[in-house]
Parts: structure tokens; C-alpha cells; sequence
């Protein structure tokens, strides 16, 4: 094949053979590896047609072939590698009729060979070439993440105080807004590599996902030599981001997120996702464990378009479970992509709340090539996780003292006198190595860390009291070790067979070692305070901040609200006590509607507002059927004062009489309030009284009647 420039129309090399009559995507012709590209200019009349490439070693000069004596291999990959004229064209036209975006296709960056990496890296190249000025660059666009900070403390305006990113601050509320926010991020960079495109010479890409649940090594891409994704430059120092790469514990990912597709809120698939999340950071290493620069690294962009893959997959997964993906903070204008400057995209700019981001295929023009985890379609997962509730299970409850750091800590298997599984399991936090300039800690949610395949008897061990779980080894990113005191003891949380009821085991014996702080999405829960012996401790109280009575708790005690202040006395020292809060976060289903009362999308969920209107235009009274309903829930919006109490007999329901003197619910500061009134209806059919102790006369009461279903 003869190659010819456009500048001169100099004619040199020749190729072997006839070539396919569509423009083949990538291909090598000699010693060089060329990439199809877009151009209105016309070619010269020699070309055997009018596919334009270029050398991937000289993008600025567009080139086309006519016939000699040079050999040629087309690389075809797959059906993507074929680019036909048509196509092309019209891809084309949409840019310079300047519609708003171009749709692409995100595709496993596995499926890319070398030989196909031109585009990929000469986009980069160009976006990282953009002046300093350019918000487009690589360099700004990398510091939305990291540092220099960008935002205020509360990450709802500029600044420079802290990230912009959600929610490694640990701004309290906002941990439902760490896939929405990276989406955000994700389409940003996208749209960066896109405008490179603008000059009509390279074709448009999604940015590829590495699939780490599969890919134990990182993408060809990001390692191959002279790749532009290997490293970049961070902003305001003069060195570019390294690595410190240790091969990936794929089966220790899969389960994790598999675990948090099983979620069935916002709020706790964030939770979950984001461990997996920060286990691949800190198996890069380098530049990549640390929040300050990860994003300056071009492989943060593979591993993020993999989060949001799965965040996409989950989108599904909810939709087939008839569940909403819904926000507490759904109007939340997330930083920087809210401000102009400093974002140059409208894409972005004009969607910076979470569920605008829901739609992504038509608000932000992009899709995946596929959405299957572990080779199964969400609703094949779906049908096989439902094998998992069949039996017990038993899981490591994980709470995070310091989420500052980038830091692993291993936990193991133990009872009253032995270690039965050393470093059963182990979580990784993904942080700074520079100490912050506000030390926060928000993460008070419970994790489930799942460990029922790794016992010695997984029928019967989790029903074992006496198991439970210590820390045993805490180390920061570079394998140094940090001190034990810095973490909270896991808990030992059951989940009983074909149900949806978790037993929360705390061991009195070791109270002061765990967080002081507990908070999880279940709606149906207990906790247990334990003996080293399995039995019940007769040494806890709840604690109720209107009467100095507490109430002794020596059996299962059900959690169902957000405050459950415990006080545990010590052994022959009553006046010597530590306090436990375990409580049920309501922002994981329900949120406050435009008029102030409580809402929730979860088909499965009753929602009573406690409000006098509402009450009363419900003649105080509700009927709700077992089998369309599982929980019901008495809510309130905007810290409103409640005095609960539950009503023992429909004779003091009527007459306000002999009304409990301590409140079940009492006043909530957050966005929403709630007390889980019946966890499962099934358990709990026919009518149960609440009251207002403070205006039960006046009407301020409901009856809740659960059916029994035919």
C-alpha cells in the first residue's frame, strides 16, 4: 500500500493485496500502526478510497493509502473494530451541526489490543497538552478530586479548603452521593477526551472500564509502554503519579460487591460499593492510594468507569426489584461541576443533582457494552442471590474509626478463650497520606463483611453466641503498621434463615472497644449483649433522655429507630459505665416530599406521616395487607418534636389513659425522622395503637391494623 500525505501528496510505501472496502478501524502497515480517523477534507484522487488515518506516532499528519507493495494486517478485534465511511460521516455531521453530546460506547479495555490504543492515547495526549488556562486539560480537570482543594468544607461551593469529591471529605449526609458524584467525574473526563475530537482527526470513544471482578492485572492501556494513560502530571508540583501495582484478590472483590448488589438502597449499596472501590486503589498503590492525587493517575479513569458500570448494573437490579434509586439529598448541586467556572462542559453543568444522572444514556450519551457481572445479567443474579437467604449466615459488622487514611485493617474469628480463624477478613480504606485539615469521622454505618463460606461448619456456626470478632493487625498503605486503638471492634451480626432479620451481637466483656456509634439500613433487626458464655448480659439498660427509669434489656431488643442510647454498667463497678448507640438510619428509605411529610419509592414499605391533618383525614386508623406490605413506618419531617408511646389495649387507646411515661420516638434533628412501628407484618397481624403522650386527647393517635392475607 502506498501512503499519501495531504500537506504534500507525496506518495510513499505500498501494500500487498486487496483490503476489505469498509475503513478498518486500526491497522499496520509496515513498521507502523495506523488509526482511522474523522475528516471532512477531500482526499487526493489516488487513494483507494476515502478512509483517512493517522500514524500513531504522528497525529498531526491525516495520511491515506493507494495500492503497492507494503503488507497490511487489519486489526479486527471484534464488530466495534470495523468503522465504516457512513458511520463515520455521521458522526461527524451530529458534531458540526452542534448538537450536545455524542452518544458513545464504553467498552472493557481488555477488549482493546495495542494495536488499537491510538486513539485512546492521542486524545489523552491532546487533553493533556491543553494549556493551563484550558479547563478542558487533563491537569483541571484531575484536580476536581484531589488537591489543590477546590471546595469549601461543605463541599456545597468553592474553595479551598477541601475535595470536591463525594464523599471522601466524610461530610455528614452526603455518603449517598459517592456514585452520583463519580459519574458526574466520569463524564467530565469523557467529554475532555471527546472535544479532543473537535479537530477532525479522532475518532470519539467512551472511556474503557477495567474489570477488575475479572482482570486480576491492570489494563494493557494503562502499562503498555509510551502509553499516555500510564501516568500523568499533577497539578502544581513537578513530577508525574507512580504506582506500586500488587496483583488483585479477585475473589475478595467479587464478594464484596456482590455483596453490596444484594443492597436495596442508595444509601447501603453506596456503603458497600465504595470498599471494593478502595481495595483497587490500594492495590495500584502509589499515587492511586492516596485521594490527594489518585486522579491524576489515567488508570483512576478505567477503574471509575468500572464503579459506575456497576453502579448502572445495580440501577437494574432495582428495577427488576420494583425498589427506587432515591436521595435525601436529590437536590444537592454537586461541586465543582455546578460552577462556571470552573466547568466548560453544559453536560454537566446543567445536571449537577444525583438523579438527573439516573438517565445516563440520554442526559449524558453513553452506554456499556454490556452489564454482566461474573458472566450473569442482573436478572440472572438476582436469581441465584436468592439461594443465599435459604440459610444463616454470619458477617463481620465493620464500622471505620478513621476514614482520613488509606489503611487496611485485618480482623479474626474468635471466642472467649481461642483464635479460630486468624485474619478471617480485612477491609481497606482509601484516603490521604497528609493529615487533614478537619478530621471528620461520619461513618457510623455498619458494614456487613460476609464470612459464612470460610467457616468450619456454615449451618451451624452462625448460631454460635459465643463467636465474635478483634482486630488483630492495622497497617497504612505502605505495609507500616498503625496502632490497633484506632479501630473499632467489629461486630458479630446473624442473619436468620429465609428471612430478613439480622441479630446484632455485641460482647459486654469488650464494650469499650467498640464504636460508640452504630447505624445500618435494616428493617428488621436486633441486637444481643452477650456474655463471653453466649448468654444474655444482665448488665444493660436503655437509657431515655425524658425520665431517669431506664428499661433493663436481657434479651433480644429490637432496633427501631435511629436513637438507642445503651448504657453498659461494669462488673462490681455500677457507678462505672460505657454508652452504645445502635440505631436504624431512615434516610436509607424514606425522604421528605415539597409539602414536609415523610415519602419513600420502596413498594414494600407503609409510610405513616405522623402529622394531626394527615391522622385525621385518615380517620386514625390504617389497614394495611401482609402481603403487599412488609414494614410499616410512623415518619416526620424537619425535626419535628415527637412523643410516641405505644398503646397496649384499644380501652387506653380510646381514652388516652395509662399512657407510657417514656416516648418510643422523640425529637430527630435530621432531614427525616421515623420509628419502625411493625418490622414484619407477618409476624404481626392485627391492630396496634400509637398516641401522642403529650395530645392523645385531641386526636393525635392512629390504629394500625395488619391483615392477614388469603
Amino acid at each position: 500500500m502506498r501512503l499519501l500525505l495531504f500537506a504534500s501528496a507525496i506518495c510513499y510505501g505500498n501494500i500487498q493485496g486487496n483490503e476489505n472496502s469498509e475503513c478498518c478501524y486500526s491497522k499496520t502497515v509496515g513498521n507502523y500502526s495506523y488509526t482511522l480517523v474523522n475528516s471532512s477534507t477531500p482526499v487526493p484522487s489516488q487513494c483507494k478510497n476515502d478512509c483517512v488515518y493517522i500514524r500513531d506516532d504522528q497525529p498531526d499528519y491525516p495520511v491515506c493509502f493507494e495500492y503497492g507493495p507494503l503488507p497490511v494486517h487489519c486489526n479486527h478485534e471484534d464488530e466495534h473494530c470495523m468503522y465504516n465511511l457512513e458511520k463515520q460521516n455521521k458522526t461527524l455531521n451530529k458534531r458540526q451541526a452542534g448538537e450536545s453530546c455524542i452518544s458513545v460506547v464504553r467498552r472493557s479495555a481488555s477488549s482493546i489490543g495495542q494495536y488499537s490504543y491510538g486513539p485512546y492515547n492521542n486524545a489523552m495526549r491532546t487533553i493533556k497538552n491543553y494549556p493551563i488556562d484550558d479547563e478542558r486539560s487533563f491537569e483541571n480537570i484531575a484536580n476536581y478530586h484531589g488537591l489543590p482543594a477546590m471546595c469549601d468544607l461543605d463541599q456545597n461551593s468553592l474553595g479551598d479548603l477541601d475535595y470536591c469529591c463525594l464523599n471522601h471529605g466524610n461530610v455528614p449526609g452526603l455518603n449517598e452521593l459517592f456514585t452520583p458524584w463519580h459519574r458526574l467525574y466520569m463524564v467530565q473526563m469523557e467529554q475532555a477526551l471527546i472535544s479532543a475530537a473537535q479537530q477532525p482527526f479522532y475518532p470519539q470513544f467512551g472511556v474503557p472500564y477495567w474489570d477488575w471482578t475479572e482482570e486480576k492485572e491492570m489494563p494493557g492501556l494503562a502499562t503498555h509502554r509510551r502509553s499516555e494513560w500510564e501516568y500523568g502530571a499533577i497539578k502544581g508540583q513537578n513530577r508525574n503519579t507512580e504506582r506500586s501495582f500488587t496483583e488483585l484478590n479477585i475473589p475478595y472483590l467479587v464478594d464484596l460487591v456482590k455483596t453490596a448488589y444484594e443492597q436495596t438502597t442508595t444509601l447501603g449499596f453506596n456503603h458497600y460499593i465504595v470498599l471494593a472501590h478502595d481495595a483497587v486503589h490500594d492495590s495500584v498503590g502509589g499515587s492511586m492510594g492516596d485521594v490527594d492525587y489518585a486522579a491524576y493517575d489515567p488508570i483512576f479513569y478505567l477503574h471509575h468507569s468500572e464503579v459506575d458500570r456497576q453502579y448502572a448494573y445495580w440501577q437494574e437490579l432495582q428495577k427488576i426489584r420494583g425498589k427506587p434509586v432515591d436521595f435525601v439529598n436529590g437536590d444537592w448541586r454537586m461541586q465543582p461541576f455546578a460552577s462556571t467556572p470552573p466547568n466548560p462542559f453544559a453536560l454537566t453543568k446543567d445536571n449537577p443533582a444525583a438523579p438527573e444522572g439516573l438517565d445516563y444514556t440520554s442526559k449524558f450519551c453513553y452506554t456499556y457494552d454490556n452489564l454482566l457481572f461474573q458472566g450473569k445479567t442482573p436478572d440472572q443474579f438476582l436469581a441465584q442471590s436468592g439461594s443465599r437467604t435459604t440459610r444463616p449466615r454470619l458477617y463481620a459488622g465493620v464500622t471505620i474509626k478513621d476514614m482520613n487514611i488509606s489503611s487496611t485493617q485485618y480482623f479474626d474469628l474468635v471466642n472467649s478463650t481461642n483464635t479460630i480463624l486468624p485474619e478471617i477478613g480485612y477491609i481497606v480504606t482509601f484516603g490521604s497520606s497528609r493529615p487533614p485539615k478537619v478530621r471528620r469521622n461520619n461513618n457510623y454505618h455498619l458494614v456487613l463483611y460476609d464470612v459464612t463460606n470460610l467457616l468450619e461448619n456454615p449451618t451451624t456456626d452462625p448460631l454460635d453466641q459465643t463467636l465474635h470478632f478483634a482486630v488483630s493487625k492495622y497497617e497504612d498503605s505502605k505495609g507500616n503498621p498503625l496502632p490497633l486503638e484506632n479501630t473499632y471492634k467489629p461486630t458479630a451480626i446473624y442473619r436468620k434463615a429465609n428471612t430478613e432479620t439480622y441479630v446484632i451481637r455485641v460482647q459486654v466483656a469488650h464494650i469499650e472497644l467498640y464504636s460508640p456509634v452504630m447505624e445500618h439500613c435494616h428493617l428488621d433487626s436486633v441486637v444481643e449483649f452477650l456474655n463471653p458464655d453466649g448468654s444474655f448480659s444482665n448488665r444493660v439498660t436503655l437509657e431515655s433522655e425524658e425520665t431517669t427509669k431506664a428499661r433493663t434489656i436481657n434479651g433480644e431488643f429490637p432496633i427501631k429507630k435511629l436513637d438507642n442510647r445503651f448504657r453498659i454498667t461494669k462488673p462490681q463497678r455500677s457507678n462505672e459505665s460505657t454508652f452504645i448507640n445502635i440505631g436504624y438510619n431512615p434516610d436509607c428509605h424514606l425522604q421528605c416530599d415539597s409539602s414536609g411529610l415523610p415519602t419513600t419509592g420502596h413498594p414494600d414499605i407503609y409510610v405513616i406521616p405522623w402529622n394531626l391533618n394527615w391522622i385525621k383525614c385518615h380517620d386514625n386508623k390504617v389497614e394495611i395487607p401482609s402481603c403487599e406490605y412488609n414494614t410499616a413506618i410512623i415518619a416526620w419531617c424537619m425535626g419535628q418534636q415527637t412523643d410516641i408511646v405505644e398503646v397496649s389495649n384499644k380501652k387506653d387507646y380510646d381514652d388516652c389513659t395509662n399512657l407510657d411515661s417514656t416516648s418510643v420516638a422523640v425529637t430527630d434533628n435530621g432531614n427525616v425522622g421515623a420509628y419502625i412501628a411493625i418490622q414484619n407484618t407477618k409476624r404481626s397481624i392485627g391492630t396496634h395503637y400509637f398516641a401522642s403522650k403529650s395530645y392523645c386527647e385531641f386526636g393525635f393517635k392512629i390504629a394500625i391494623t395488619v391483615e392477614e392475607c388469603p
